[in-house]
């Protein structure tokens, strides 16, 4: 009996993402690509925090980004309140320290939003298989300590998880450059360079 409700347990799931598009996706994925029952799904991460509370699921899938506060803090939550909950973070981009704090807090897999859907699929059937996972380029990202035990990110470790390209951007804000004129200096629209900053 236990073990046919641990069952149920895990095959349930809690969405929290920002982004209306990808929580439909995820939500699409989750039930009709892996037969999960995604019990809820909300934008918001205090929303989250209370269904977790109030429906229990096995499995809880949260956007980095998702407003309000620390996603860290919620996985803490739920750590503390479902220690055997496998948690699944999603966002457009980690940064170094983000790895490191996902793998303090015992988050199950950190995915990009960028990866394909075969990729989601592959690392969502590892999850439920108890294996952790990360998105294969966020794999080889994920090295020594950059967090100390404050939870803060060393300044080094903060330079290191810049891409090129973020690298680049900060050095022209570092010489007074708007970003119009990164932009054309780079070839790029405005927007991806305020993104890059």
């Amino acid at each position: 009996m236990e073990r046919v409700a641990r069952m149920q347990r895990i095959t349930s799931v809690i969405v929290v993402e920002s982004l209306p598009l990808w929580q439909e996706a995820l939500v699409g994925l989750l039930s009709n690509g892996l037969g999960l029952r995604v019990l809820a799904a909300t934008a918001r991460l205090d929303e989250g925090l209370r269904l977790v509370r109030a429906r229990r699921p096995g499995l809880i899938v949260l956007d980095r980004d998702a407003p309000p506060g620390d996603v860290f803090a919620v996985v803490r939550s739920i750590r503390s309140l479902l220690p055997s909950s496998w948690i699944v973070l999603t966002a457009a981009k980690f940064s170094s320290g983000d790895l490191e704090l996902a793998k303090r807090t015992k988050v199950r897999a950190c995915l990009l939003k960028t990866a394909e859907a075969r990729e989601l699929k592959r690392v969502f059937r590892s999850v439920v298989g108890k294996r952790a996972r990360a998105s294969a380029s966020l794999r080889k990202r994920s090295r020594s300590p950059s967090v100390n035990k404050s939870g803060r990110v060393s300044p080094r470790a903060r330079l290191k998880s810049l891409t090129e390209r973020e690298l680049e951007v900060l050095r022209y804000v570092a010489r007074g450059l708007t970003v119009a004129e990164i932009a054309r200096r780079l070839e790029r629209s405005p927007k991806t360079v305020d993104a890059h900053k």
